[in-house]
């Protein structure tokens, strides 16, 4: 038994030294948040207790959430932003928790959005519920409010918070949020 115990602690420890904190430790078998070691402990925490309420919203697309890594930053021009070809988001703090958590929710969607191969199956059904053409350009828009990756970014948002974010830059109607919620629960 000691030497169970003795194999575990060397194991969190090398895993907290080589890649930061890891909310594999709470979950070894669900998707994997990786923290860096310079984020705050507050930061930390919010952050990975939202990628648990998150992972917990998607309960039947577990399986395609790759490792995500989380980086902050004292000074950027966004309140974070999701780096496709990391898989990586980078926070901007300081930041109250409220709009900390609703900005994680949001790269935490892109990163589903662009690791996940089952999300095509969501795009026109989502495109259709916000009266959009079914074959809108996923990714193109006039301005950030148009772009139908952002919008659903934006309503990904209100289904895990389950409330409206003050700084919500977009209307999110209940349709769209039922085709989440669909997708989200149903294989």
């Amino acid at each position: 038994m000691r030497r169970n115990v003795a194999f575990l602690v060397a194991v969190c420890v090398t895993a907290t030294l080589v890649g930061g904190t890891a909310s594999a430790a709470r979950d070894p078998v669900g998707p994997v948040l990786v923290v860096a070691d310079d984020v705050p402990n507050d930061v930390r925490a919010l952050a990975l207790d939202t990628w648990d309420r998150f992972v917990n919203a998607f309960p039947t697309r577990r399986a395609c959430m790759t490792p995500v890594s989380l980086r902050h930053a004292w000074e950027f021009p966004d309140r974070a932003a999701y780096d496709p070809a990391e898989r990586a988001v980078v926070l901007r703090v300081p930041g109250t928790a409220p709009n900390l958590r609703a900005s994680l929710v949001h790269e935490f969607a892109h990163h589903l959005e662009s690791t996940c191969a089952a999300h095509a199956s969501l795009r026109r059904p989502f495109l259709i519920a916000t009266g959009e053409a079914p074959n809108s350009a996923w990714f193109d828009g006039r301005e950030w409010e148009d772009i139908p990756s952002e919008r659903y970014a934006e309503a990904v948002t209100v289904y895990v918070l389950d409330e409206r974010p003050s700084h919500l830059r977009v209307s999110v109607s209940s349709e769209a949020l039922d085709e989440i919620e669909r997708w989200a629960t149903r294989p």
